[in-house]
Order: C-alpha cells, then structure tokens, then sequence
C-alpha cells in the first residue's frame, strides 16, 4: 500500500483528511532507498501516526478506498472528450433539437463515462 495514501488515510480517519500531504508546512516524508517514513510533522492537534497506527485494519481500509477513489477521478479524467469536443456535442445538439437531452450524445457520452469508472 502506497505510504502517502496510508498516511491521507490517517488524516482523515483523524478529522484533517483535506489536509495536503504535499504542503512541506504540514509533514515531510522521505525514502531511505527501501522505506518511506515521516521526517517533519506539524499537523495541528493530531499526533504523528506509528506505523502501527498506519498498518491498522481500518487505516488499511481507508487507504485503499481513497486509492479505489483517485483511480476512479484518474480514468474518468482520460476517458472524458476534450472540453473541444464536448462544447462541440452541446453546440450539435443545441442546432439540431433547440434543447439538451439525457439521450443526446454530450450526456450519453458523459454518463458512459461516469457508469464505467464508478466512484466507490
């Protein structure tokens, strides 16, 4: 499990999960070539988690949904048309029925998109 996820994972379990992990303020982690352990924590009201706090069945949990979750946002960003092609769907249908549908091809092809990479 990747440890930047586990430590998201940690944060939210603990109230701050829209903290950046990637904010040097915050925490730094570095890799020592085979681990990756935390170097700085400054996180407000929430102590710096153990790795057995890390490695808990339920921060394991949260870890992977939030990797289930940013999979999901990452293949629905590649799936989805340009903002080109979808103005250019909207246009098209706008000139052609005078008004949007749920069976028109800009909302069609939207919805392809979101049914096949659901959120968990």
């Amino acid at each position: 499990m990747d440890f930047n996820k586990k430590v998201k994972a940690y944060l939210k379990l603990n109230g701050s999960g829209s903290l950046d992990t990637g904010d040097d303020s915050n925490l730094t982690m570095e890799s020592d070539g085979t681990n990756i352990f935390i170097t700085y924590w400054n996180v407000n009201g929430i102590p710096q988690p153990t790795d057995e706090q890390l490695n808990s069945d339920s921060n394991l949990a949260e870890a992977a949904l939030i990797t289930s979750q940013s999979n999901s946002i990452e293949n629905r960003r590649v799936s989805y048309p340009s903002m080109r092609e979808q103005f250019d769907m909207i246009f098209h249908e706008l000139n052609e029925s005078g008004s949007l549908s749920t069976s028109g091809n800009w909302f069609t092809t939207i919805k392809n998109v979101k049914d096949s990479n659901p959120k968990p």
